[in-house]
């Protein structure tokens, strides 16, 4: 992998990609709402630049992000000081008594942990549900199947103020394994990462969920937000005990 989100990367995320964490943070408070919670004790793996922690902190909860990137963390401490960040792996992450967990924007199919992968995630759904007090949610996306047509090289472009960004991506041959070439432009400067998604078929993390105990929700929208092809989101609850 060349970079991952270095710091032209994670400014221009910042600036032109966070309606996505916006949105999701949006459900993840109505969930809490629901379920009676307030004022709660929520984790974001993979929070990135802190967009929907600052929407969670603002409506009272106490929240705590990890990410591994330093770029990213840098911004997210700035927007939300009364947040606690962690530069660590969501599999490293420590996950105190909660009420939500969330891995909003495919975090949770990277393979810059190179531990990553269905075993990873499998340990990850464990975890999260010893965590979780009742009644709490678990809220993330991944991108799967679709996601890319395979064979297909899809291509992305946006531009803003003092930026540029371009991406193709592909799936990797005989694999399940996606593959997204970025190019960017900031300041003058040019760089590039390139990072890999492990797609993770929906209905085997609806087993993997359900076995780790909980009851899943797949959504194709965070609110009036639709998700592109081959990316589902899950909500996935404790039961209250009655």
């Amino acid at each position: 992998m060349t970079g991952f989100y270095g710091e032209a990367l994670a400014h221009i995320h910042d600036e032109g990609y966070t309606r996505l964490a916006g949105k999701a943070a949006e459900v993840l408070l109505a969930e809490l709402r629901d379920a009676g919670v307030e004022r709660g004790t929520v984790v974001e793996l993979g929070c990135g630049s802190g967009a929907g922690v600052e929407i969670l902190a603002r409506a009272g909860h106490d929240v705590t992000g990890y990410d591994l990137s330093d770029a990213m963390l840098a911004i997210a401490r700035e927007r939300v000081p009364a947040a606690r960040f962690v530069h660590a792996s969501f599999l490293d992450a420590e996950l105190p008594n909660c009420d939500a967990v969330c891995a909003i924007g495919e975090v949770l199919g990277y393979a810059a942990d190179e531990r990553n992968g269905t075993a990873a995630l499998r340990d990850l759904f464990v975890r999260v549900h010893a965590a979780l007090r009742e009644g709490g949610v678990f809220l993330f996306d991944l991108a799967g199947p679709g996601r890319v047509p395979v064979g297909e090289v899809r291509r992305h472009s946006a531009e803003g103020e003092g930026w540029a960004y371009t991406s193709s991506s592909r799936v990797e041959p005989d694999t399940n394994v996606l593959v997204r070439d970025i190019e960017l432009v900031r300041g003058g400067a040019r760089e590039r990462e390139v990072h890999r998604l492990l797609l993770q078929d929906p209905e085997s993390v609806v087993h993997d969920l359900e076995a780790a105990g909980f009851q899943v929700e797949t959504r194709a929208a965070y609110g009036d937000l639709e998700l592109p092809p081959g990316l589902t989101a899950f909500v996935a609850r404790l039961r209250s005990i009655v």
